[in-house]
């Protein structure tokens, strides 16, 4: 007890005030202190730091930050099962999405032809190497074909170019270029000068008793509805963004009690009404544009054109825009009356947070018939591919329509093989079916692909086998593509060539000079041009043009 008094007595030597062992110097007078003592400080203070606590609040908000991180999709799927399920609709999207871009890597017969960014360039060359029938094969062996396409989705230009050859040698050359301005097309080998549709054009409706007005007046139409659609294109993607955000809002999950361990289910019902207003509001929107009122008008008087007049055609159209507005706002004849029951959704998420399978059903029903609409699909998920199965089921008070499409992937580290099949199943005897087997060896980048499609009846259709080899970059090459179809017997055509496939920057608008627009020239002038055609295709041709 004594030893404990005498460190709080501790008083300075020098002015009597009160001092700490700890500090080296008095306070008040600033003498020494002659009780520090340095080495007892400084254990007490590393002993101190070695047994610092941390507070419990601390350890409280990491042991939740903790479990949060390993619990978010049980508290996710708990909590907003809504923002859950459609975040795992988002995830399957994007996995389907790269596995079709990885896919679509397979140097094939359609992706070739059907990937590009905003501008692309395709080429296609054929040589036939032999036919079917002899005589046939006779006539045709020595002849190839090549086309190039030059296509910008972008500036909505495109150049096409086609190439006959005899023996390697070119004999025919085909050059079309289109854009909104209307269409040109140059065929050197047959007239001197490039023939146009101005799209600008005025037509003259009172030429109707012209010879050749149905081919001068059909031309120009075929061109405005070309321009048209193009300047009709933003307000139609325009419309469907906006109309795929309102079906998503409409959509609010639930989290079904039908979950199990492996799987949960989430179940959502969209109104029938709220659609049909989602789906009326925007589609209004489309009929009050004024290029989508031109495609209409125009569509209807090249149909009709024998039979009306253009101011016809333009009242008619009018009329089918009105009708429809009265449909989409519940107004006017109850018989065109379209009624969309509750669409109800139900999909099943895997622990890996994607969809394994969608169920969609529906009923749409009008004063004569219901039709129930029934849509499934499944998911499975591997390491570098996604397999898909999409199944519609349309049944109406007569028939029943069953439509599937499936993709099905496999990859062993060195082949990639994609199988896609297509079926449209009205009854047991008729059905349409299309299937496309694929295979690609990356280390000998041998492509192997097959295309058959089969209308109805095995005895009707074609199918197309091709062998080659990638070039690594952009270009197939094979030695071996045949065609095969039904005309009362099969046939079949072999072919030999390459099929290239690249981006470019853009597409240049070609410049032509001396230009003859058809809507220019008189009936003479048309005539003289169809004799000139075939006089030089039957000299360019000779034996093929009789053999035929």
């Amino acid at each position: 007890m004594s030893g404990e008094k005498s460190k709080k007595e501790l008083k300075c030597s020098n002015c009597n005030a009160e001092i700490k062992e700890t500090i080296k110097f008095c306070s008040k007078c600033g003498s020494k202190n002659e009780f520090y003592k340095e080495k007892e400080i400084e254990e007490k203070t590393e002993s101190a730091k070695k047994k610092v606590k941390i507070p419990k609040f601390v350890i409280i908000i990491a042991i939740i930050a903790f479990i949060g991180l390993f619990s978010f999709n049980v508290l996710a799927k708990t909590i907003f099962p809504d923002k859950y399920a459609k975040s795992a609709i988002i995830n399957s999207y994007q996995a389907i999405s790269n596995d079709s871009k990885e896919y679509n890597e397979i140097p094939g017969i359609v992706s070739l032809l059907l990937n590009g960014d905003n501008a692309s360039e395709k080429e296609l060359s054929l040589n036939i190497t032999d036919f079917s029938d002899d005589y046939v094969s006779s006539m045709l062996s020595g002849y190839g074909v090549k086309f190039n396409l030059q296509n910008d989705m972008k500036e909505n230009i495109m150049n096409l170019s086609m190439n006959i050859s005899e023996d390697e040698f070119d004999i025919l050359k085909v050059d079309f270029n289109a854009s909104k301005d209307g269409y040109i097309i140059n065929l050197p080998s047959l007239h001197d000068n490039p023939i146009g549709v101005d799209s600008n054009a005025e037509i003259n409706y009172d030429d109707v008793d012209s010879y050749y007005y149905y081919i001068r007046v059909g031309s120009i139409l075929q061109s405005k509805m070309l321009k048209a659609s193009i300047e009709s294109k933003s307000v139609i993607e325009d419309t469907y963004k906006k109309f795929s955000k309102d079906v998503i809002n409409l959509l609010n999950f639930e989290k079904s009690k039908n979950s199990n361990s492996s799987n949960d289910t989430f179940t959502a019902t969209i109104k029938g009404d709220d659609l049909y207003d989602a789906f009326s509001n925007r589609a209004v929107v489309l009929l009050d544009d004024e290029n989508i009122k031109n495609l209409i008008t125009y569509s209807i008087y090249l149909d009709e054109m024998y039979y009306l007049t253009f101011e016809e055609a333009e009242e008619n159209a009018q009329l089918i825009i009105d009708e429809y507005k009265e449909v989409l706002n519940n107004s006017g004849n109850s018989d065109n009356y379209v009624e969309i029951n509750d669409i109800d959704v139900t999909i099943s998420v895997n622990d890996g947070k994607k969809v394994e399978k969608m169920l969609i059903e529906s009923t749409l029903s009008n004063p004569y018939e219901t039709i129930g609409i029934n849509l499934t699909s499944q998911y499975g998920y591997e390491k570098d591919y996604v397999n898909s199965d999409y199944n519609l089921k349309l049944s109406s008070n007569n028939e029943i329509i069953m439509i599937s499409y499936d993709i099905n992937n496999s990859n062993d580290g060195k082949i990639n093989k994609r199988n896609t099949n297509f079926r449209v199943v009205e009854s047991q005897d008729r059905q349409i079916t299309v299937g496309l087997n694929e295979e690609y060896d990356k280390s000998t980048k041998e492509y192997i692909g097959a295309i058959k499609f089969t209308p109805y009846y095995e005895d009707e259709g074609f199918n197309i086998k091709l062998r080659g080899n990638y070039n690594g970059k952009d270009t197939l090459n094979f030695d071996n593509l045949s065609f095969g179809f039904y005309n009362y017997d099969f046939y079949e055509i072999n072919l030999a060539g390459y099929l290239k496939s690249k981006d470019i920057k853009s597409v240049d608008k070609v410049k032509y000079n001396n230009v003859e627009y058809l809507n220019e020239m008189s009936d003479m002038d048309i005539e003289y041009l169809f004799d000139e055609f075939e006089t030089k295709l039957e000299f360019i041709f000779g034996n093929l043009y009789y053999g035929f």
